[in-house]
């Protein structure tokens, strides 16, 4: 569910960062907007400036007693964006004008300048400004710029400042909210596929409900679990039958195997056979045996790579188990050119381990006996027995040329043509007890092998 909770978090993270732009967004546009507030008030402010400056430049004629203009004054009205003017002398009547089109009126009456003074003059935005007796007014285009009379109480514009810190925090809870809510649905569209996937990787069976966003997810998982669990029942029944037809086929040679080991002992022991005969008498004996002891390893690794062997575990000491493993060998007639020192440390002495006895002793005698098999000429075998980190070691080396690599390298292969029958048996008794048995390079690149148990007998 971690990664769950990472997904989750990752998203609202996101979530959160494209606020977050969108804030900032919204910020740079109202600095946008208020700057170019700020320089509409300031071109008003500027127009302002330019009518007063028209307004000085415009004067009455002394000899014909009209309002004219001079060339500076024209020159500053040129520039300007305004587009007709006019000034309306003190008994209404229009005394200068500047490009005044025809429509517009020659004459006004008060009520009539009260009307456009603050609005429109025939669908032009105006600006008047007072210059001495006269009243100048300035057109502005109307595909350019666009009149509104708005009245604020001085309350609310004190209050604008609150206004916008107000909506600033109701946007950002409303955005809050939307993101736990996405969230919290995201979190619960995909809690059922991350339980599925780990029911799935522990292969158990599968059935999500398939609606919502994870609709067609849930079917495909849903789809993988059918086909994992048909597939896993395939396997169990093949390798039921694989562990049966070895458990039968060792029990029908058991016994013919049986009567031809015991007619070879009684063909050694026979007094009518001669030596040389008795000698192949023995070679039948032996050979049939290692092919008995062969069978016995193949059953046992069979039943234990498929959790089919019953293991009958116990408190018992390693250390005790080695020696009378040791002493076992030694009793059922050891060859003198064969010698096995054991080595126990202090630690390992006190020890205890929670194992099958037998099977315990079955991995020990076949890394010894694996020893004394391929080294036909004699050999010294060293046995040390060591505890370390929670974990009881047992290191088999000798005198011989030790393990091939090549063996090794063929120990998990289950179709490898190398015979090591009695490794693999091994391999799977250290297994079954949570341990491994693995294998220490020589200097002339052959190996050594190890057994690793845990420590400890469980609680309760």
């Amino acid at each position: 569910m971690k990664s769950l909770f990472k997904i989750i978090r990752r998203y609202s993270v996101s979530a959160g960062l494209i606020v977050a732009v969108i804030l900032a967004s919204n910020v740079a546009v109202m600095v946008f907007l208020g700057w170019l507030t700020t320089r509409d008030l300031q071109r008003q402010q500027n127009s302002r400036t330019v009518m007063e400056q028209i307004g000085s430049e415009i004067a009455e004629n002394s000899e014909t007693g009209e309002y004219v203009i001079s060339e500076d004054g024209l020159d500053i009205l040129e520039q300007t964006a305004f587009v007709w003017a006019m000034a309306i002398a003190p008994d209404g009547s229009v005394a200068w004008e500047w490009k005044l089109p025809q429509n517009i009126p020659r004459s006004y009456t008060i009520q009539d300048v009260a009307s456009f003074s603050r609005w429109y003059l025939e669908d032009y935005p105006v600006r008047v400004w007072r210059s001495g007796p006269l009243l100048l007014v300035f057109a502005s285009d109307p595909a350019l710029e666009s009149r509104h009379s708005l009245f604020m109480s001085l309350e609310f514009v004190g209050n604008i400042p609150m206004y916008l810190k107000t909506l600033l925090f109701v946007n950002i809870l409303v955005i809050l909210l939307f993101i736990a809510g996405f969230g919290w649905r995201f979190y619960r569209a995909l809690k059922p596929l991350a339980e599925g996937i780990e029911q799935l990787a522990q292969e158990q069976p599968l059935s999500l409900k398939e609606k919502g966003i994870t609709a067609e997810l849930s079917g495909k998982l849903n789809h993988a679990s059918a086909v994992l669990q048909q597939q896993s029942r395939k396997l169990e029944q093949r390798d039921e039958a694989r562990t049966k037809w070895i458990s039968g086929v060792s029990h029908d040679i058991r016994t013919p195997l049986s009567l031809i080991v015991g007619y070879a002992d009684r063909l050694a022991e026979s007094e009518s056979l001669n030596e040389e005969e008795k000698a192949m008498a023995r070679t039948i004996q032996r050979q049939s045996l290692i092919i008995r002891q062969l069978i016995q390893d193949l059953n046992l690794t069979s039943k234990l790579a498929y959790q089919s062997q019953p293991l009958q575990k116990e408190a018992c000491a390693p250390a005790l188990l080695l020696r009378e493993c040791v002493a076992d060998l030694y009793n059922e007639g050891l060859n003198s050119n064969v010698a096995i020192t054991v080595t126990v440390s202090k630690q390992a002495e006190q020890a205890q381990i929670y194992a099958d006895a037998g099977l315990i002793r079955r991995a020990l005698r076949n890394l010894i006996g694996n020893s004394i098999r391929h080294n036909p000429d004699g050999c010294t075998i060293e046995t040390a027995l060591f505890a370390s980190s929670g974990k009881i070691f047992c290191k088999i080396c000798d005198s011989g040329p030790g393990i091939p690599e090549q063996i090794v390298e063929d120990l998990n292969k289950p179709d490898s043509e190398v015979h090591i029958m009695g490794l693999r048996v091994t391999a799977e008794i250290a297994k079954a007890h949570g341990g491994v048995l693995f294998f220490r390079k020589r200097a002339s690149g052959t190996y050594d092998a190890e057994l690793m148990i845990p420590k400890g007998i469980p609680k309760g």
